[in-house]
C-alpha cells in the first residue's frame, strides 16, 4: 500500500466521520437497552437487530403483523435553529416520531413490539442524536416496546446545511379476528370521539413555517421571531415543538375494554398529513358521510393564528392541520347505552390526562366530509 499520506484524501475528509456515528450509539446504549426484554438476541452494535417471536406470537392465537413508517418531516429545521433557546426539541423529534407510528397501528387495533429508527444528517452530532433515541426510547417503554436498533447515516451534499432527517418503523401484531377495518364496521348512525391534540404535532410544519417565518428577515432575527408569544401564551418555537401524546398506549388499555360487547368501536383514526378531512374520510364506507361540528372542536389559539397570519381558507386548514383534535374514535350510538361516551372520555382521561370531545356523526350519504356550525 506504500507509505501513509497525511495529505491525501480521507472518508472523514470527504464529510463521513465514523467515530461520531459509534459515538452517538455509545451515549444512547443504556437509553436503547432499557427498552430491552429477554426477547432481545443480539447486543447492540450488531449488524442487525434479532428477536425472539416465540413468546410474543403465544398471545394470539391468529397474529397479524401491523407496520407503520413515517418521519419527522421539517419540523427538524425548527429544531436545528433553536437549539440554543429550547434544547428539548430533539427530545421532543425522536419521542414524537415514535409515537405517531405507535398511533398508526393502533388504528388497527395493533400493539407495538419492535420500533426501528433511521437517523440521518449532514454531520452528526453525538448529543444531538442522545436526544433523539432519548425521546425515541421513553415512548418505546410507555409502549412496552422494544427500541430495536436502526440507522444512522452522515449524508455530505444530499442533507445540506446540518439538517437532520428523522424517521422511525413501528412493528406490531395484533389478533386477526380483533382487527378493527373501519369501513367495514361503521354505518349511519355512529358518532365521532375525539381527542385533544397538544398543538400541530407532525404535520403542516411547512405550511406553518411558511407563514410564521416569511418575513422574519424584514423585522426580527430569527431568534427574536422565536421567541415571539403567540396566542395562547407560548412562544413560536414552543409552540411549534411541542410534539404529540403518546395515543398509541391509551388506545390499547381502551380496546382491552372495548373487545366487550358492552364497549364497542367501529373506527380508529389518527389525524396526521390531510388533517382532519382527509384522515376521517378515509375510514368511510361508500354509502357514508361525516358531519363534523366546527362548535365542538377544541379551542386551539395556534390555529386561528396561523389561518388569520396567513390568509388561509377554512377548506385549507380542514385538510392540512388536525385543528385541536389528535385522534377520533367512531362508536354506534343507537345500540349502546347512552353513558358510552362518557364512560370513554372519562377513561381516556384517566389513562392519558386529556380531554375527549363529542364532535360527530356518521349519516347515510355521498362518502365524504362535511365541516357544520
Amino acid at each position: 500500500m506504500g507509505k501513509k499520506n497525511n495529505k491525501g484524501m480521507t472518508y472523514e475528509k470527504a464529510g463521513i466521520n465514523i467515530k461520531a456515528a459509534k459515538n452517538s450509539i455509545d451515549l444512547s446504549r443504556a437509553d436503547i437497552e432499557a427498552t430491552y426484554t429477554n426477547e432481545v438476541l443480539a447486543d447492540l452494535g450488531l449488524f442487525a437487530s434479532a428477536v425472539d417471536l416465540k413468546n410474543i406470537l403465544a398471545e394470539y392465537r391468529h397474529p397479524v403483523m401491523v407496520t407503520s413508517t413515517d418521519g419527522a418531516g421539517t419540523i427538524t429545521w425548527v429544531a436545528k435553529k433553536a437549539n440554543k433557546i429550547f434544547t428539548a426539541g430533539w427530545f421532543r423529534i425522536g419521542y414524537s416520531v415514535a409515537a405517531h407510528c405507535f398511533a398508526d397501528i393502533a388504528t388497527l387495533g395493533a400493539k407495538p413490539k419492535v420500533f426501528l429508527n433511521s437517523i440521518s444528517a449532514e454531520k452528526i452530532n453525538p448529543a444531538t442524536n442522545r436526544e433523539i433515541l432519548f425521546g425515541m426510547s421513553q415512548a418505546c417503554q410507555e409502549a412496552d416496546c422494544i427500541l430495536g436498533g436502526g440507522e444512522t447515516a452522515e449524508m455530505p451534499d444530499i442533507i445540506c446545511r446540518e439538517q437532520y432527517d428523522v424517521c422511525g418503523t413501528a412493528i406490531g401484531f395484533v389478533e386477526r379476528d380483533k382487527m378493527i377495518i373501519a369501513p367495514r364496521l361503521i354505518q349511519p348512525g355512529d358518532v365521532i370521539i375525539g381527542i385533544e391534540s397538544w398543538g400541530l404535532h407532525l404535520n403542516g410544519l411547512s405550511l406553518a413555517r411558511k407563514i410564521l417565518f416569511k418575513s422574519f428577515w424584514q423585522r426580527l432575527s430569527l431568534n427574536q421571531q422565536l421567541k415571539k408569544q403567540v396566542p395562547g401564551g407560548k412562544t413560536i418555537v414552543q409552540e411549534l415543538l411541542r410534539g404529540m401524546p403518546n395515543y398509541g398506549p391509551i388506545i390499547l388499555s381502551l380496546l382491552n375494554k372495548t373487545h366487550h360487547k358492552d364497549w364497542p368501536i367501529h373506527g380508529l383514526a389518527h389525524i396526521t398529513g390531510g388533517g382532519l378531512k382527509d384522515n376521517i374520510e378515509r375510514l368511510l364506507p361508500e354509502d357514508c358521510q361525516t358531519k363534523i361540528y366546527k362548535s365542538a372542536l377544541p379551542s386551539a389559539p395556534i390555529f386561528s393564528y396561523l389561518q388569520k397570519k396567513g390568509k388561509v381558507s377554512d377548506e385549507e386548514m380542514f385538510k392540512t392541520f388536525n385543528l385541536g383534535i389528535g385522534f377520533i374514535i367512531i362508536i354506534p350510538h343507537q345500540t349502546t347505552p347512552f353513558d358510552l361516551i362518557s364512560r370513554i372520555k372519562s377513561f381516556i382521561r384517566q389513562k392519558g390526562g386529556l380531554k375527549s370531545f363529542l364532535i360527530g356523526e356518521i349519516v347515510k350519504g355521498e362518502k365524504g366530509v362535511e365541516f357544520i356550525i
